[in-house]
C-alpha cells in the first residue's frame, strides 16, 4: 500500500521547502500540482527534486484556483490507477502547501481511516488561532453542507484529508469546483455515493490563514448543492478528466 501527498501550491515559496521536507517523511511519494505560481516556488521545487527527492510535479498554464489543482491532481493520478503504478486501495493526502497543517499529523488520520474501515478522513481543525466570526462561519457552512452530505459535519472546508484512491472516480465524475469549494463538494458528494467519510479526528493549525471571503461561502454552497444533484441524478461533469487527455496543462516535469 502507497501513501501519495497532493500538495497544490499558489505562490508559497516562503514555506514549500520546509513543508516539502516535513511531507516526504510521512509519505511514499508527493505529487505536487503548481498552480501557476509567479513567485519562486516552482524554482524552488524543481531544484528540490533536482537534489534527489522523488516525485512529480505538474505546472498549470494558468492560475485556475484551489478546487482546479487538486481536481488537476486526481485527474493524474486517476491515469496512473488506469496504467496500473498505483493501486485503488492506496492512501492519497491532501495537504496544503503554506505549513498550517502538520505532516507529523499523516500517519494518526491514516490510521483512523484503516481501523474504521473509512473510505476518506478529513482532519478537523482545531480554530483555537481563527477569530471569533471565522469559527462561526464555519460552524453554519459545516451545518448547512450536513444536510447535503446527510450526516453531521463538524468541519466540510479543511484542506487536510486522507482518502482511498478509488475515491477519486466520483469526484471526478460529478464535482466541478471553483477556488475553495472542491473541499464541500468531495464531503458530499462520496457519502451520497455510498462511501463512509469522517471528520472526526482534530488537527492543530500552525497559524490562522484563511482566503475565503463572504461571496466564496454563497459559491461554496450553491456548488457543493449542484454537485449533489449531479451525484443523485448520476450526470457525469467529467470533463476534468477528457481536459487532462487533451493536453490542457502546458508542461509536466518529473523528478526521478
Amino acid at each position: 500500500m502507497k501513501t501519495i501527498a497532493l500538495v497544490p501550491v499558489f505562490n508559497e515559496a516562503k514555506n514549500i521547502v520546509d513543508v516539502l521536507n516535513e511531507i516526504e517523511e510521512y509519505v511514499d511519494e508527493i505529487l505536487i500540482v503548481n498552480d501557476a505560481s509567479w513567485d519562486d516556488s516552482e524554482k524552488l521545487i524543481t531544484g528540490w527534486f533536482a537534489s534527489g527527492h522523488a516525485g512529480q510535479l505538474i505546472t498549470l498554464n494558468k492560475n485556475k484556483g484551489n478546487a482546479a489543482a487538486i481536481i488537476s491532481g486526481y485527474a493524474f493520478i486517476e491515469l496512473r490507477l488506469h496504467a496500473g503504478t498505483l493501486d485503488e486501495t492506496d492512501i492519497i493526502v491532501t495537504i496544503d502547501a503554506d505549513g498550517q497543517h502538520k505532516p507529523s499529523d499523516i500517519p494518526r488520520l491514516v490510521d483512523f481511516m484503516v481501523e474504521r474501515d473509512l473510505d476518506m478522513v478529513r482532519g478537523r481543525r482545531s480554530f483555537a488561532k481563527y477569530p471569533r466570526h471565522k469559527r462561526l462561519g464555519n460552524r453554519l457552512l459545516s451545518w448547512v453542507l450536513s444536510i447535503a452530505a446527510g450526516q453531521k459535519l463538524r468541519d466540510s472546508m479543511s484542506g487536510f484529508c486522507v482518502q482511498r484512491a478509488y475515491t477519486i472516480e466520483p469526484l471526478l465524475r460529478y464535482a466541478t469546483g471553483y477556488r475553495y469549494a472542491m473541499q464541500g463538494q468531495m464531503t458530499v458528494i462520496l457519502p451520497r455515493v455510498g462511501y463512509k467519510i469522517s471528520d472526526e479526528p482534530l488537527v492543530e493549525v500552525a497559524y490562522f490563514q484563511s482566503h475565503t471571503r463572504y461571496r466564496d461561502v454563497v459559491t461554496i454552497v450553491a456548488l457543493t448543492y449542484a454537485a449533489l444533484f449531479k451525484a443523485i441524478f448520476k450526470l457525469d461533469a467529467g470533463r476534468r478528466r477528457r481536459q487532462w487527455a487533451n493536453g490542457q496543462f502546458d508542461r509536466r516535469r518529473k523528478a526521478a
